[in-house]
Order: structure tokens, then sequence, then C-alpha cells
């Protein structure tokens, strides 16, 4: 059963991915242990004031994933895609069921995985526009 501050973890970066769009997919295998990590490259909005919005490049790395859905078809959006929703259940056996929604439903993505962690950059921009240029592998090292 899940502790209260597990079910705070997840729903306080859950919050904070609301409407972040996603430019990536990354798949990390340890080789000892042979465990899959997805992570998705992704900015995060958390504020629009002023006509600008306030724009923080960030990873999901999901542990030790197993994947159920990733699918993208007829990508018309050129691979920009918002998340709208994420829903998690716990298998009680020390994984979770993430579920995602997007604003396109041509992509599909539900996962199960052992923990979800949210690395920010700490670079938070104020423009006028929502894009960041894209330098996601400073966030890995």
């Amino acid at each position: 059963m899940w502790s209260s501050t597990l079910i705070h973890k997840f729903n306080s970066m859950i919050n904070q991915l609301h409407d972040a769009r996603v430019f990536g997919i990354l798949f990390d295998n340890n080789p000892l242990t042979q465990d899959l990590s997805l992570i998705l490259y992704v900015q995060i909005f958390s504020d629009f004031e002023s006509e600008k919005y306030t724009l923080e490049k960030g990873l999901i790395v999901f542990e030790e994933a197993l994947i159920d859905n990733l699918s993208i078809i007829k990508d018309l959006s050129y691979g920009q895609f918002f998340i709208t929703s994420i829903d998690f259940v716990d298998c009680g056996n020390g994984t979770f069921n993430f579920i995602f929604t997007f604003d396109d439903s041509i992509i599909k993505l539900a996962l199960s995985a052992t923990n979800i962690n949210l690395i920010k950059s700490g670079i938070i921009e104020q423009k006028n526009e929502q894009f960041l240029s894209t330098e996601w592998k400073n966030l890995l090292f």
C-alpha cells in the first residue's frame, strides 16, 4: 500500500507536468541488471504572466520500466505533444502503472515502473513564445 509520502511525491511531480511539451523519448539500459529506464525530455510550463511563458527543461525518468503501449501514428504536429494528464495506480508488487493522456490522441504511452523522478534543469526562462532551444544532453551530466 502506498504511503502518503509516496502519493504526495507522485502527485507533486504530475502536477508540474500538466501541459509539459514532450520533445523526446530516450531509453537507458543498465548493462549489469538489464533494467530499462524510459526518459521523457520535456519542456515545463509553470506560469504565464505579462504575455510571457515561464519555461524550464526537464527529464522524467521512469526506473525499471516495462512499456505497455508506446505508439505515435501519423504525426502532423512534428513531435510536439502536450501532456494533459498522467494517471497512476499501485500494482501492489513495488511497481506502478502510469497512463498518459496527451493533447492529441495519435500518441499513446502506458508503462509500469518502480519509481518516477523529475530532473529539472534549474534554468528558468520567461519568453513570449512557447519554445526553449533543445540542449537535453546538458541535463544528463
